[in-house]
């Protein structure tokens, strides 16, 4: 198994993903819920506020909603990418390899590379992104994406917790910014 990256080098991003519960079970059947745990943060609310920092709705997550596992906003590539190496080697995660297409033969996948040799093998999986190489080959005359006008831009700061520290908030101010 190879995973190929287009990113010439790996590096953080600077915030977590959200993970649901039922991504959790599985993340977990993978063994890797204790990385989890140390990792991230299991998120206890979900909280909505007005740009007065007015609270307008808020729900339990994860174990606190009664799920079997916890909600968590953790660095997840950084785990996944530790479990990938710890189990397939080092050498199976190749970077620098931008797929520009797909094909298959009578027997096998071909991910096919700017600038380099294809690579073949009896799966392949195309997580190449919003502009993705693969899915408008597969689908060249509809199903475009399109932009609706909204966007969303998140930070991250160090800030001293305030309210409850396991909880998933979102202001107006950020929901509504595009708008």
């Amino acid at each position: 198994m190879r995973i190929y990256e287009a990113a010439p080098e790996l590096r953080a991003l600077g915030v977590g993903l959200n993970l649901l519960p039922h991504a959790v079970r599985e993340l977990a059947d993978l063994g890797l819920d204790a990385k989890l745990v140390s990792a991230g943060i299991a998120t206890r609310e979900y909280l909505f506020y007005t740009r007065a920092g007015q609270l307008v709705y808020s729900e339990p997550r994860g174990r606190d909603a009664g799920y079997g596992w916890p909600q968590h906003r953790a660095d997840l590539h950084a785990i996944l990418l530790e479990a990938v190496i710890e189990r397939l080697g080092a050498e199976a995660v190749i970077l620098d390899d931008k797929c520009v297409g797909v094909a298959q033969d009578e027997s096998q996948a071909i991910a096919r590379f700017e600038g380099k040799p294809e690579a073949r093998g009896t799966l392949l999986v195309a997580c190449d992104g919003i502009h993705s190489a693969a899915r408008s080959q597969m689908h060249p005359n509809g199903s475009a994406l399109r932009y609706e006008g909204t966007a969303q831009y998140p930070g991250v700061t160090k800030w001293p917790h305030f309210m409850a520290a396991r909880a998933w908030r979102i202001s107006a101010l950020t929901a509504m910014a595009s708008w």
